[in-house]
């Protein structure tokens, strides 16, 4: 069954709001950013994401360092295929680099974990 495709976006600032949208409306893990509730998962994700950390355990940079810096403390949440094909309309770009079907989504929703969801978050 095909994909209902998103409606169009006129402007960058629908762009924005979209990818604010999917972050906050389970775009994220649900988690606060608070360093004290990283669970295993979390750490390893924060550990990935900051190349800084200087052999210091993922929760005791975050506690030191990363909250007064503003950084993310949890995961991004998985993408459903729905979300992961608005995602890709949303950028012609990845839509014209990924293509189109299962496997353009499937890179879609590595995209958003890896680089989309982090650039969401810190062009706040």
């Amino acid at each position: 069954m095909p994909m209902p495709e998103p409606d169009a976006l006129d402007s960058e600032s629908d762009v924005a709001k979209l990818v604010k949208d999917v972050a906050v409306a389970q775009g994220d893990s649900g988690k606060s950013n608070d360093g004290h509730l990283m669970d295993e998962n979390d750490q390893a994700c924060y550990s990935s994401r900051y190349n800084d950390l200087n052999g210091k355990p993922a929760k005791e940079h975050f506690r030191l360092v990363g909250a007064g810096q503003g950084r993310l403390s949890h995961c991004a949440r998985a993408l459903t295929d729905y979300e992961a094909s608005t995602y890709l309309h949303a950028f012609p770009e990845l839509q014209q680099k990924f293509g189109e079907g299962l496997t353009a989504i499937k890179q879609a929703k590595t995209h958003w974990h890896d680089t989309g969801y982090n650039q969401a978050h810190f062009s706040e």
